[in-house]
């Protein structure tokens, strides 16, 4: 019989070091993982987990082991024929596969955050730069708009000062109307009293 590639502890996936609760607790883990309905192979592959446990669960035997290897506790240690321990090789080897292919997606993802990362922190960025861009816009909007009232106020005083001013016209105009007439009636009476003077100095002529 060759001795395993792999020990007791490879097959419950624990260190050398491991305590009998995490032994104990490795075992119900892999005892549920192997069932028949589960896994084809469960019946040979849980010949391996018992035997792991009952030695390392004993803890005279587990010394034995830690000392000599699986073979080093009496003739009950042999645990799988050569066919087996190349099975469960097989199946050590795909799980190392799947464990760096899943390392080298974990990369490819860890690079695809950062380049997400990178680009939230430009837009970010750059909704910062809009946000301050729209309050520049709005200070200059205020002060437009308060440009605009201020020219409607003054507009509505320049209104108010033509409307004054078209008054003042108006009555301007109508004083200078009556002036005209007023300036035409007294035309006419000069006109009638440098007649009558003329007749009385015709008249005074005449009777000297």
């Amino acid at each position: 019989m060759v001795l395993p590639a792999f020990s007791l502890y490879d097959i419950l996936s624990l260190d050398r070091n491991a305590t009998p609760e995490q032994i104990k607790a490795a075992v119900r883990r892999l005892s549920l993982s192997l069932h028949p309905d589960k896994n084809q192979y469960g019946g040979n592959l849980m010949k391996a987990v018992n035997q792991a446990k009952d030695i390392l669960l004993n803890e005279s035997k587990r010394r034995k082991y830690d000392r000599n290897g699986v073979y080093g506790v009496g003739n009950n240690s042999s645990y799988a024929d050569d066919a087996y321990i190349n099975e469960l090789e097989e199946k050590l080897k795909e799980a190392n596969v799947q464990k760096k292919l899943l390392q080298t997606q974990l990369k490819s993802l860890s690079l695809k955050l950062r380049v997400k990362e990178d680009e939230i922190q430009r837009h970010q960025k750059d909704l910062r730069s809009c946000n301050e861009t729209i309050g520049h816009f709005s200070s200059e909007n205020k002060d437009l708009q308060n440009s605009l009232d201020n020219a409607l106020t003054q507009n509505a005083d320049l209104h108010g000062q033509v409307t004054a001013l078209q008054t003042e016209l108006t009555t301007a105009v109508s004083e200078l109307a009556d002036a005209r007439i007023s300036s035409k009636t007294l035309s006419t009476k000069l006109q009638h009293s440098e007649g009558e003077r003329q007749q009385m100095k015709e008249l005074v002529d005449y009777y000297k």
